[in-house]
């Protein structure tokens, strides 16, 4: 078997101009049913995204909101196609990116445990191999067979996390969910996380507590208007992230670091809606 690897590669994701000014696809049909001139139109959501991860690497993904993290995180688990370059997973991939991915919300979580061993490929008798670690980290009791849509968030969250974590994988996807659970639930999962990379995985963290990259991360990707601007180590890239927030130049940031400049964000934006 070979070792796992996510890579990604020269990686564009762009959205129809309707559908990203409106946020709905409802709205979008609708300017393509009226002949709205900007149906051809497309606006980059990510642009110029290269890194690869190999075994043991922890990838914090850190920027402001509208940064483009979750659009990453949705085209590296394989919900989004990548309008040009491309995404090399191999391994198999756990996406957590909400507190109930994956779930059937109105069945219990002892389905919802069966069907997403189900979903990763695994027999019956694999899954009820690792269901006591599941039921273990979850810490449900006899609510693990009562219906999801009745969990709180936190409940749904450990319920989750003990799913995609017990069952073998070797890819880690993670959105920033997963640091709003109890401080008791974070210390859980930060225990499980580093047992993980004792059996060499890769992790990939997008979020805005910086607490969590420093404690799960070893290497940092800064986005800035849906573009990489840096690929570095944790202190480097956490001060490029916060230094930004405080609207502080971009370029001064990365100069500071001895980090090659981007273009001014006039000509960047204008640079963000293509024809394809």
């Amino acid at each position: 078997m070979y070792p796992p690897r996510l890579s990604a590669t020269d990686l564009q994701v762009a959205f129809p101009l309707g559908l990203a000014e409106s946020r709905t696809f409802r709205a979008s049909v609708g300017n393509m049913l009226r002949g709205n001139p900007t149906k051809d139109q497309f606006k980059l959501g990510l642009y110029d995204v290269n890194f690869t991860l190999r075994t043991g690497d922890r990838l914090g993904i850190v920027g402001a909101n509208g940064a483009g993290k979750s659009t990453l995180i949705q085209t590296l688990i394989g919900t989004y196609e990548p309008t040009k370059g491309r995404v090399i997973r191999i391994g198999r991939v756990a996406g957590l990116i909400s507190a109930k991915t994956g779930m059937v919300v109105d069945d219990t979580g002892m389905s919802n445990i069966y069907r997403r061993g189900r979903q990763a490929g695994l027999s019956r008798e694999a899954i009820e191999g690792y269901l006591p670690k599941i039921l273990d980290f979850a810490a449900l009791g006899d609510d693990i067979d009562r219906a999801v849509r009745t969990y709180s968030t936190g409940m749904s969250a450990r319920l989750g996390f003990a799913i995609a974590t017990c069952m073998s994988a070797q890819i880690y996807i993670m959105d920033e969910w997963i640091g709003a659970g109890d401080a008791r639930f974070v210390d859980k999962a930060q225990q499980r996380i580093e047992a993980m990379f004792d059996e060499e995985h890769i992790l990939v963290l997008a979020t805005h507590v910086d607490a969590l990259i420093k404690r799960w991360c070893n290497q940092v990707l800064v986005l800035h208007e849906g573009r990489q601007i840096a690929l570095t180590d944790v202190a480097t890239g956490l001060d490029i992230k916060n230094r930004i927030l405080k609207d502080e130049a971009v370029n001064t940031v990365l100069a500071s670091h001895n980090l090659p400049p981007i273009p001014d964000s006039d000509a960047l934006n204008k640079t963000r809606i293509v024809k394809l």
